[in-house]
């Protein structure tokens, strides 16, 4: 078993997405902005799974809201200028 990463919309409770990486999680979200902009991944979460000592997934909050809001446009503006 190995950690992953999901993309949680937190005001409907659906699972949007799943990815191996963080890395890839943060691009996803950063396209979902660049289409939809920020109304697009205002109500969005980051949740690393990892595996505990036992084997259940033990989940863990890694950015939401205003938070992974402000990363995406982060991102943009660093793509945009280079």
């Amino acid at each position: 078993m190995s950690t992953f990463y999901e993309i949680w919309d937190y005001q409907t409770r659906n699972q949007i997405n799943s990815v191996e990486t963080e890395e890839a999680a943060h691009a996803f979200v950063h396209r979902l902005f660049e289409l939809n902009g920020p109304d697009g991944v205002r109500d969005l979460a980051i949740v690393r799974q990892e595996p505990d000592a036992s084997g259940d997934y033990e989940p863990t909050l890694i950015l939401e809201g205003a938070e992974l809001l402000a990363n995406a446009e982060t991102l943009k503006a660093r793509g945009s200028s280079g």
